[in-house]
């Protein structure tokens, strides 16, 4: 097999050799772009914590706003989690996620998107986000404009769904969560997501 050198175009003299079937031959590294975004502080997470859902509950318990204005919000995985009710430890919990709804103004309490990569702790979010207080039987009040796209019927434990990058913020998007159990129990909802340019490229 025969091989070539096409020259470096920076000035710098390098040569990169290029096989009789023209392929360049190179060694790279390559890791998950959540993996690079953690490294370089980009890679948040927020939750709800346990929610104390009692028996007719149903409304939005989490809702979070992308504030970036150069950057956009790729959502990497969800994690919900149900204790099956309090009396039949079996029952299922339905959750609902909309998109473009306001901002709550009640019954909610303000909450931070915390980074992932603990050597860079400090680092903040340019997001608003709110969960569910607590009060009342309907979850966050005042939010208007929503539109429900996705539905999901969750069992009783933890259930870790992969997103990988596909629910993406632009600027002003918002994302909100419902829950409705099938009876009172407990259940909460966190995401881990990275800002990165609209393009999808890393910008280190």
């Amino acid at each position: 097999m025969s091989v070539s050198w096409i020259r470096d175009g920076t000035g710098g003299g390098f040569l990169a050799k290029v096989t009789s079937d023209n392929r360049v031959l190179t060694d790279g590294i390559s890791e998950p772009l959540s993996a690079e975004r953690s490294r370089t502080g980009k890679l948040f997470g927020a939750g709800t914590g346990s929610l104390t859902l009692g028996a007719g509950f149903s409304g939005p318990v989490l809702w979070f706003k992308n504030d970036d204005p150069d950057e956009h919000l790729y959502v990497q995985k969800l994690i919900f989690g149900w204790n099956g009710g309090t009396s039949s430890r079996n029952t299922t919990l339905f959750s609902l996620i909309s998109y473009q709804g306001s901002e709550p103004s009640s019954a909610n309490t303000a909450i931070d998107f915390a980074v992932e990569n603990i050597s860079r702790f400090g680092t903040t979010a340019l997001e608003t986000a709110h969960k569910w207080d607590g009060s009342g039987s309907t979850g966050m009040g005042g939010i208007t404009g929503e539109t429900a796209q996705i539905p999901n019927r969750l069992s009783i434990g933890n259930h870790s769904i992969p997103i990988d990058g596909e629910i993406i913020l632009g600027q002003g998007d918002s994302m909100q969560f419902d829950f409705t159990p099938d009876e009172a129990g407990v259940g909460q909802i966190s995401v881990v997501a990275y800002w990165a340019p609209p393009g999808g490229r890393s910008a280190i």
